[in-house]
């Protein structure tokens, strides 16, 4: 039911309200040259409910107004104030699959994360046109895409009118979806919104570019659509909007003088046996994570994980940018299970977001670069089934080396036999099963991920110590230097294991609540980085560990003994010959002590590689 208010009682009441609450605030706009100016919505319910709930129901008429009634006031020089409106009661806070047509033509709050936005383009509004014959003027409000005209004039003249003003206002579509946390094993609600004016400044554009999340205020309007160039009696529905408050938390990056900003996130690459619960990690991190989201490698494309560009033919009628999930997933996390079903195109396609944290485009009209400060959770499956220790985790899972190398922790889950923890694990599954009400988590999903909010809110720039950085130089210095010297030194860590250790240590002190990392925090993630490097870097040949065999799959020793295979197909190397394979593996015993399927390995190795080719049967040459 709706709240007739005399018209003369809104201009005359909000009036008085903007003189006694925000009278300063107009002054400062007028000399800063600003044109809006937001009210508080609870301010306006104290002051006059009539009129607050007035502008709920009926906020079109209400918003002119209050135009008016900021004419009347006295200030230096008058400019166009836009009247703004924010923190609306609980009531109008609406989910977009809940909006119907009941609500049409109403003001709501809606939080969403923006999907894909179009570009910001001038728009006229308004025009004014001259009769020829009598110089009358015409103005003419434009509504839809098709330039309107006078159909005639009050002398009689019907067509040939001159256009001699047009207003004109910036104008931006976007599209929004429901955020991740609220449509948990649904399809997210989406609606078209619709901002002009100072919404669409190039600060405003940057806050509502796509993968940025925004609460606004605005009227829930409809939208013609038309078969076949008529209108239908089918309608959609829009927002066009009134206010706009980004709503992410947003942490301080690490950023040097010279501009080149620091990684602040983990990634984390997980593999082992089958059963081992590695879907079940992934999605209850996704569901406690805020912001987090779960996908499949089987049903990803690059450009579904990174952006696009698309036609727009409904609402711009030009290209807009849309983004994916790891910019959706912006200052958050996605887990991406079956990490290695995925095409080698699209787990390229990850490069650039997992180091730069941003993803560039450039496609049709649109030359963008979208933020992508989002962790990424992988789980991959060996290639034989069961996890090989033996084997270097390169050779068991098929992952491009330079985007292994992106993730700061990998870890492997065996499925050992274990009488206590089977027995253990068995019991636990049973009283599940018997009774669900016993296997409550300790912490509840709901408080952890406001827990986890509110540390990523309050702890917005974390702080070294002294102390905690000497355990963190003296750990990277020893573990580097400690084979320094010998003939088959290896590399156990590298400056990229650095920088992943001071992640995790400032991590450590955030979830603390801390805005400094002590010597625990720093011992924390040493413990960590030691238990991902010595189940996944040790070298049984060596009894060593070996980054290398981590990251590239080939360790000091083999590399090692690729060099000594190719110095003696140089020593023994014949022009127009090649050499025999049985005299290299001769050589490589009596020299090096290598057996013959190391060799035979090796070479072939070197073929796959386009280092050697065999001429003949027997013989190789090198390339």
């Amino acid at each position: 039911m709706y709240l007739m208010v005399a018209l003369m009682d809104i201009k005359a009441r909000f009036e008085e309200f903007l003189k006694s609450n925000y009278y300063n605030e107009l002054l400062k706009l007028c000399q800063e040259g600003k044109t809006s100016l937001v009210i508080d919505f609870s301010l306006l319910d104290r002051f006059d409910p009539l009129v607050a709930d007035q502008l709920l129901e009926e906020p079109e008429k209400t918003f002119e107004e209050f135009q008016e009634a900021v004419k009347n006031i006295d200030l230096p020089e008058y400019t166009e104030i836009n009247i703004r409106v924010k923190n609306l009661p609980e009531r109008r806070n609406i989910r977009i699959r809940n909006l119907r047509s009941k609500h049409i033509d109403k003001l709501y709050c809606i939080d969403g994360i923006v999907k894909s936005a179009s570009e910001v383009k001038p728009q006229i509004y308004s025009t004014v046109y001259k009769c020829p014959d009598c110089g009358a003027l015409i103005e003419v409000e434009q509504v839809g895409k098709i330039l309107r005209k006078p159909n005639f004039c009050e002398c009689g003249r019907k067509s040939g009118f001159d256009l001699v003003e047009k207003k004109m206002v910036d104008i931006r579509w976007l599209r929004i979806n429901e955020p991740f946390e609220i449509t948990t094993g649904e399809r997210p609600g989406e609606i078209a919104v619709f901002l002009k004016g100072d919404l669409t400044t190039p600060e405003m554009q940057r806050k509502t570019d796509p993968g940025n999340r925004i609460k606004i205020v605005g009227v829930v309007k409809e939208l013609p659509i038309k078969i076949g160039g008529k209108e239908a009696t089918k309608r959609d529905i829009y927002i066009d909007v009134n206010y706009v408050e980004p709503s992410d938390i947003e942490g301080v990056p690490h950023q040097m003088p010279d501009g080149t900003r620091v990684r602040g996130n983990i990634h984390i690459l997980i593999t082992g046996d089958p059963g081992t619960g590695k879907s079940q990690i992934l999605k209850l991190v996704s569901d406690v994570i805020p912001r987090g989201k779960y996908v499949s490698g089987k049903g990803v494309t690059g450009a579904g994980l990174t952006a696009s560009v698309r036609k727009e033919e409904e609402l711009t009628g030009g290209w807009v940018l849309e983004a994916g999930a790891l910019v959706l997933a912006n200052k958050g996390l996605i887990s991406i299970d079956e990490f290695d079903k995925m095409n080698k195109d699209d787990q390229i396609a990850m490069h650039e977001a997992m180091s730069l944290e941003t993803i560039s485009i450039a496609k049709a009209s649109i030359t963008a670069t979208l933020p992508s400060q989002t962790a990424v959770l992988a789980a991959a499956n060996p290639k034989f089934g069961r996890f090989d220790p033996m084997q270097p985790i390169v050779k068991q899972i098929d992952i491009p080396q330079t985007l292994m190398s992106r993730f700061d922790l990998k870890f492997a889950l065996r499925d050992k036999p274990d009488r206590a923890k089977d027995r253990e694990l068995a019991e636990h599954i049973l009283t599940s099963r018997m009774s669900p009400e016993t296997t409550i988590p300790t912490i509840p999903v709901p408080f952890l991920r406001k827990y986890l909010a509110y540390a990523k809110m309050k702890c917005t720039k974390i702080r070294l110590t002294e102390e905690a950085s000497k355990v963190l130089r003296d750990f990277y210095v020893d573990m580097r230097n400690r084979y320094a010297g010998e003939e088959t030194a290896t590399v156990p860590i590298t400056l990229r294991q650095y920088e992943a250790l001071i992640r995790m240590a400032e991590a450590s002190a955030k979830v603390r609540l801390s805005d400094h990392v002590t010597v625990e925090d720093a011992q924390r993630a040493i413990k960590i980085m030691k238990f991902s490097l010595r189940q996944l870097g040790y070298e049984p040949e060596t009894g060593r560990i070996d980054i290398d065999r981590i990251e590239s799959g080939i360790t000091t020793s083999q590399r090692n003994k690729i060099r000594a295979v190719l110095e003696i197909i140089d020593s023994l190397h014949e022009e127009g010959r090649g050499v025999s394979i049985e005299d290299i593996k001769a050589e490589a015993s009596e020299k090096h002590g290598m057996s013959d399927s190391d060799v035979l390995e090796i070479i072939d190795r070197l073929k796959r590689d386009g280092t050697v080719f065999e001429p003949r049967s027997g013989y190789i040459r090198k390339v």
